[in-house]
């Protein structure tokens, strides 16, 4: 399901950290994706390969996210599935293949039943919609569209929930 893959987003990694993170837990073909260090708004997608970390940087304009030239993605989500989903292939310069075989997720920053974590907008309005569900019920889930950030969605009517943006910095 689409609103899982965001789990590959580590939004508190250095690109040292994240080396050592794929290197003791991953496998080749294993990949993160954190902020990128170099270049603030900008990302970097980390993938291990032959027993090795190579980190590729991802920009993002505001209107798109691309690897600095090629497709244009929407979402960094969109970006990643591409890659990871229909087979197509990520290739560097000298043609080599570079797979996206297995996220390395993050952790959930709390267990609070409040927070549910991947989820994107059209399934926290389910749930607040549901019967159950009064009017001022929330929910705190990962933003889709910008990773790292969160989003608080609210059931302010019988038919309407609200969602509030939460820039993590």
């Amino acid at each position: 399901m689409v609103f899982n893959l965001i789990r590959w987003f580590h939004p508190n990694i250095a690109g040292i950290d994240a080396e050592q993170l794929l290197l003791d837990r991953g496998y080749d073909g294993s990949f993160l994706c954190r902020p990128s260090q170099s270049n603030p708004g900008d990302f970097t997608l980390s993938v291990r390969r032959s027993g090795q970390v190579t980190h590729i940087k991802i920009q993002n304009t505001g209107d798109y996210f691309d690897l600095y030239g090629g497709e244009k993605f929407a979402t960094l989500a969109e970006l990643i599935q591409h890659f990871t989903e229909r087979g197509n292939k990520l290739r560097e310069k000298n043609g080599q293949i570079i797979e996206l075989k297995y996220p390395l997720n993050s952790a959930d920053p709390t267990n609070e039943r409040w927070f549910h974590g991947p989820l994107i907008g059209k399934e926290a309005e389910r749930v607040l919609k549901a019967e159950n569900a009064k009017n001022g019920s929330y929910l705190v889930r990962e933003s889709y569209s910008n990773p790292g950030d969160y989003v608080l969605s609210v059931r302010t009517g019988e038919d309407k929930v609200t969602h509030v943006m939460i820039s993590y910095q």
